[in-house]
């Protein structure tokens, strides 16, 4: 694997593993990719200590954990987690990692702040491809997410509908962000007609369920 992918050199990594072995050969992998630094730990504690403490690019989680105290917390609602306490910008790519048997909740998470998941096994070249296509998004998009961290969400949808009317690089996905940002903003009208317009090119399932929590909403339903 090359070690001369300028666009990591820089990068920062945490990977969040229970399992040892898991969290070695995604440590490697990265390191392998010429990332800056790599970080690894195998609890969910460990893991919001080090996010708070530091910033990261790059978190690779695993979907399945068990929380200390031995009941069930998935890596998306740690994620979810994150987002909601403001605990991690949206400038960090946020992957997850998971086997077969959770693939329906990975499906359901890709429905969320989700950036990308990988399915076990996966070969080394699918998970670079991941964070350099999920790298890059977060370069193009950086506008918007600089705003929404600042908590200019006004601002931040409206930059998202202008890129999805221009039909620029990333459209769909920042529909959907500015979708997520007037609905925060209780601004139903323009965000169902927003999802309207998505819904009329492609129809995706958050575009048609964005549309449903409107009708709930204003109870139409």
């Amino acid at each position: 694997m090359t070690k001369n992918n300028a666009s990591l050199g820089t990068a920062q990594a945490l990977v969040v593993d229970p399992v040892a072995m898991s969290r070695s050969v995604l440590t490697a992998q990265l390191k392998d990719f010429g990332l800056g630094s790599v970080v690894a730990c195998g609890k969910m504690s460990e893991a919001r200590k080090l996010i708070e403490a530091r910033s990261f690019d790059v978190v690779l989680c695993e979907m399945d954990f068990q929380s200390e105290g031995g009941s069930a917390y998935s890596g998306q609602e740690f994620l979810e987690d994150l987002r909601r306490e403001r605990r991690m910008p949206l400038s960090t790519v946020f992957i997850m990692v998971t086997g077969e048997r959770a693939y329906a909740k990975v499906a359901e998470a890709a429905e969320t702040a989700l950036d990308s998941y990988l399915l076990k096994p996966f070969t080394a070249r699918e998970l670079l491809d991941r964070v350099t296509q999920s790298r890059h998004r977060k370069e193009v998009l950086k506008d918007i997410f600089n705003a929404i961290d600042r908590g200019e969400y006004e601002p931040a949808a409206r930059l998202c509908i202008q890129r999805f009317q221009a039909r620029s690089r990333y459209w769909l996905y920042a529909a959907r962000l500015g979708a997520e940002l007037l609905l925060r903003l209780n601004m139903r009208e323009p965000a169902r007609q927003l999802l309207d317009a998505v819904v009329g090119t492609q129809a995706l399932p958050w575009a048609r369920l964005g549309l449903a929590q409107i009708q709930l909403a204003t109870q139409q339903t």
